[in-house]
């Protein structure tokens, strides 16, 4: 991303020269912004830091009558810290200079009228300056964040004066609290375990006498300020001699590698190689090239042998003539690098990982192959994915509700407002006439006229009528739109059924209405669940959009013979019921079972993903701790009856 220079003053005229001068100049290194007073400034710096974008200088005019530069200078210092400051002016006042640099916040001081090649040059060493100081703050966040992962401190040691100093990160590290620590040589030596002070006192004894070693390194054990002992990695060189060469000052560092001792410990406490492969989540195999299994720490998930070598691995585990569809083995063998692939078996995903083995002389003579199972990680992702379809959809349609939701509201009025008046007019004519008739006046062109009119004035009220019912009809969109798109919370509350209901049929009329037709029956007084209502609102559009797939599906897509699609709501209890019943092609009964699982689908392929009855399962009995219950008959048609408890238990959270 490159930087960017703000130019700033009230003179447009100077902004546009400063503007060509600059882009000539730096065209590919910079971007240029130009603001014409100290307030437009500010906002626009504050747009750039929003979109994090560098800015590496600012040249401003002093003589500004919003705000004078200085004091513009003085705002901006503060928001960026690493840009350059340079002061535009032809006012001969080197007071104000002098006191915005003393203040440390001028960079530049750049006189007007300027020179084209002094301001290019001056803007170059900005520019390159700017860059310098962004390496370095990176180089030091990065050592900083090393020294963090890595655990380390810094200690600096001198035996001859008795001073040490510890780093902030030594005191971090062993949980000392560096402004209640009183620092010295016997503090230091006095934290390690008995059985390693011997040694800090040995190279103690021998920094003073002049027979140490430059350097050491040593694995010891430190206690730390939560009485814990620590294994540490203390490592250091000399960084000051005396007139004779004797070491006289250490630096060193100390590395807290309890972790990595303690894994050392639990590699030599192993007994075998197959005690540790075991305890591992994921199955491991060796193959041969012809996809033979040498050795496998276990046989794969669900598999109904036991053995783990000596056998074809298709054959034996997966009961196949021929090597799996995509092989990752096979992938690797034949690229002769590591593969990857996500494989469904069962209803379950399983990440594949396969890494050729190659001799000394490069010719890959095997594949390590490893599977793990993925599917709550997948199951997951999944969840994600959709909440965030969801969410996008739910602005989506919000902002469309909100669009049109106005013109319509006017629509409506006007409507309205004719209705009215073409009322008005109808009563008009018919008095003129009645007064006409009774003057025993030859009307016979003016009765004609009067006719015609009444005529068109008799169709205006059902060209009327049907406009404000495409009007209302239109309405009830939106309002189903609104409810459905608004955000979604964990709260549960109090909802009316019959109302979310009608938003779904509302919603995923144009599903069903050439495929079937529909008809409720809603219990009068209402029905009422503790529930989230767009959540509901979801799964009566899955299962209505699925109901109209099973009808299309019986009747081979021909729209002769339509279907019918019945929804019922009741109270039982302390429970209220949703009843969805369709005459579409039922389930068969050996796939009931599987109907709620992920990933199935009893479509064909490329028909259905296997998520909407998953989502609707998941909704209302783990997030609702409702039921959903199915009686299905083949090329009858099926019914889902959905219960909700009317109030859920408080510890009840929707996660």
């Amino acid at each position: 991303m490159k930087p960017t220079i703000i130019c700033v003053d009230d003179d447009m005229i100077v902004l546009q020269s400063l503007e060509e001068n600059l882009y000539s100049a730096f065209r590919g290194m910079c971007n240029i912004e130009m603001a014409e007073s100290g307030p437009e400034a500010i906002e626009l710096v504050n747009e750039l830091l929003e979109k994090k974008q560098d800015i590496a200088l600012v040249i401003t005019d002093y003589a500004m009558p919003a705000m004078k530069g200085d004091e513009l200078i003085g705002i901006l210092s503060q928001k960026l810290p690493m840009t350059s400051m340079a002061l535009l002016s032809g006012i001969n006042d080197m007071e104000v200079i002098a006191k915005t640099v003393n203040t440390g916040r001028l960079d530049r001081f750049i006189a007007k009228p300027w020179n084209n090649e002094e301001l290019n040059s001056v803007v170059f060493d900005v520019l390159k300056m700017f860059l310098l100081k962004k390496e370095l703050f990176k180089r030091n966040t990065e050592l900083q964040l090393a020294s963090q992962m890595a655990k380390v401190g810094v200690v600096r040691i001198n035996y001859h004066s008795g001073e040490i100093q510890l780093s902030d990160q030594w005191f971090n590290i062993f949980n000392y609290d560096k402004d209640k620590t009183i620092v010295d040589i016997a503090f230091y030596e006095n934290l390690f375990h008995p059985d390693d002070r011997k040694q800090l006192e040995t190279f103690r004894k021998q920094s003073l006498d002049g027979s140490a070693y430059s350097c050491y390194n040593r694995e010891v054990r430190l206690k730390a300020g939560d009485s814990t002992w620590r294994w540490v990695h203390s490592c250091g060189e000399t960084v000051e001699f005396d007139k004779d060469g004797y070491p006289v000052e250490y630096l060193g560092i100390d590395q807290d590698i309890t972790l990595q001792k303690e894994k050392d410990q639990m590699l030599q406490h192993a007994r075998k190689r197959d005690e540790i492969l075991d305890k591992l989540s994921e199955q491991i195999a060796f193959l041969t090239p012809e996809l033979e299994v040498v050795w496998a720490n276990r046989p794969p998930d669900n598999c109904t042998t036991e053995k783990v070598s000596g056998f074809t691995c298709y054959k034996e585990w997966y009961k196949l003539d021929e090597p799996c569809q995509n092989c990752v083995a096979k992938e690797a063998l034949a690229k002769g690098e590591k593969c990857t692939s996500e494989i469904v078996r069962n209803g379950k995903v399983d990440a594949m990982i396969a890494i050729p083995v190659k001799n000394q002389d490069s010719k890959v003579i095997g594949v390590i192959v490893s599977q793990t199972d993925i599917t709550e990680r997948k199951e997951m992702e999944r969840r994600l994915a959709h909440a965030h379809q969801m969410e996008s959809i739910g602005s989506l349609a919000a902002g469309i509700a909100h669009e049109i939701n106005t013109p319509i509201q006017y629509i409506n009025d006007n409507v309205t407002f004719l209705s009215n008046a073409f009322n008005s007019i109808k009563d008009a004519i018919d008095h003129m006439a009645q007064d006409i008739s009774s003057a025993n006046i030859s009307v016979s062109q003016n009765g004609q006229a009067i006719d015609k009119a009444r005529k068109m004035i008799d169709m205006v009220p059902d060209a009327i009528s049907d406009t404000l019912s495409g009007v209302n009809h239109v309405s009830k969109i939106i309002s189903a739109m609104k409810d459905f798109s608004h955000p979604s919370v964990d709260n549960l509350g109090q909802v009316e059924l019959n109302r979310i209901i009608n938003n779904a049929i509302e919603l995923s009329k144009n599903e069903w209405k050439h495929i079937a037709e529909l008809h409720t029956e809603f219990q009068s007084e209402g029905v009422f669940a503790e529930a989230v209502s767009n959540s509901i609102c979801q799964v009566i559009l899955n299962m209505i959009v699925n109901a109209a797939h099973a009808i299309k599906e019986r009747n081979s897509g021909s729209q002769d013979n339509m279907g019918l699609i019945t929804i019922r709501t009741y109270n039982s209890g302390d429970n209220a019921i949703i009843e969805i019943s369709d005459t579409g092609c039922g389930i068969p009964q050996d796939k009931i079972e599987r109907i709620f699982d992920p990933f199935y689908t009893s479509k064909d392929v490329g028909q259905g993903t296997g998520q909407g009855l998953t989502i609707a399962y998941d909704i209302i009995v783990n997030k609702h701790k409702g039921n959903i219950e199915l009686t299905s008959t083949v090329n009858q048609g099926t019914t889902f009856t959905i219960s909700i408890p009317k109030r859920v238990a408080r510890e009840t959270t929707l996660n």
